[in-house]
């Protein structure tokens, strides 16, 4: 069972959805750093399979929409995957399509304090080019300040 709670401040600031799915906990926050482009963090903890790829599917949807809606360009997402135990191809795929979809509007998918074991994984699908990832979220910040 999923439950899913909204919640709409009064600043975007402060924009935050939250969610959590069987073995997978998930929350998305806007940030907007002085000087930066706009962005948004995923932070995932738990496991990613293919029973909570329905929600996986729309956090990712809903962060895209979200970043459509931002006129300034550059920009993107951070999944912060700190608290993330696995990950799977299900994962993988949504995150290969949002990559893709950010890409055509300029922006970009990094990734923040990823552990040995998926980093892996991605080592072995080769696809640590197009997810560049960062020991830090700070670093991960500093990088979608960069043009893509």
């Amino acid at each position: 069972m999923a439950f899913l709670l909204f919640w709409f401040p009064e600043s975007p600031e402060d924009y935050k959805l939250s969610e959590m799915g069987g073995e997978l906990e998930l929350a998305i926050e806007q940030s907007t750093i002085s000087g930066s482009p706009s962005h948004f963090i995923l932070r995932l903890s738990g496991y990613a399979t293919p029973a909570n790829h329905a929600i996986l599917t729309k956090a990712f949807q809903k962060v895209q929409d979200d970043l459509a809606q931002i006129p300034e360009p550059g920009g993107g997402v951070i999944l912060d995957f700190k608290r993330l135990e696995s990950v799977g191809s299900s994962c993988v795929g949504a995150m290969l399509s949002m990559s893709r979809n950010l890409q055509k509007a300029e922006r970009r998918v990094v990734l923040a304090e990823v552990s040995p074991a998926i980093l892996q994984i991605l080592d072995m699908l080769q696809l640590r080019d197009l997810f560049p990832d960062f020991e830090t979220e700070a670093q991960a910040h500093a990088a979608l300040k960069t043009a893509i």
